[in-house]
């Protein structure tokens, strides 16, 4: 097993440079991770860094809150998709789903995910989908509500 293609190098810090991004590239290569994960605003930047090689692009949407608008969301995952992201990292709206608003959650993660497919359509590109729920607490309940909402709309 090559524990290695299961490692998402990542780097979220909101003072990271570019050099920081371009080291972590470097290493991705050279122990040839499965991504190299990063905000947005880098995510053109490791597209290029990582070229001529077999590490995917991961970009982060909604990081680190997730409390913002799912047009927001949207616009930002198919900016990133343009920019040449492989992989999309989406942070769900943890108050949303604490307050058991369906409507938003049935609603919100279609459109989102049809704003990503419509753009994969164009791009031809091939790309993943989580949606990260860390900071659900342990409470049985709120883990099956996520499955159920965020599972269907995949």
């Amino acid at each position: 097993m090559e524990l290695n293609k299961y490692i998402d190098h990542t780097l979220l810090k909101a003072d990271a440079t570019s050099a920081d991004i371009k080291k972590i590239c470097d290493e991705a290569i050279k122990y040839d991770f499965k991504s190299v994960c990063v905000n947005s605003c880098y995510t053109s930047l490791v597209k290029k860094s990582l070229e001529n090689s077999s590490v995917l692009v991961c970009t982060v949407v909604g990081f680190p809150l997730g409390a913002m608008s799912i047009k927001s969301k949207a616009f930002e995952a198919k900016t990133a998709i343009e920019d040449g992201a492989d992989e999309i990292d989406m942070v769900i709206n943890i108050g949303k789903l604490k307050e058991q608003d369906y409507e938003w959650a049935k609603g919100g993660p279609t459109f989102y995910l049809k704003t990503v497919i419509d753009v994969w359509k164009i791009n031809r590109s091939a790309f993943q989908v989580k949606m990260f729920t860390y900071r659900i607490s342990n409470d049985n309940g709120i883990k099956y509500q996520s499955k159920c909402i965020f599972g269907a709309s995949l």
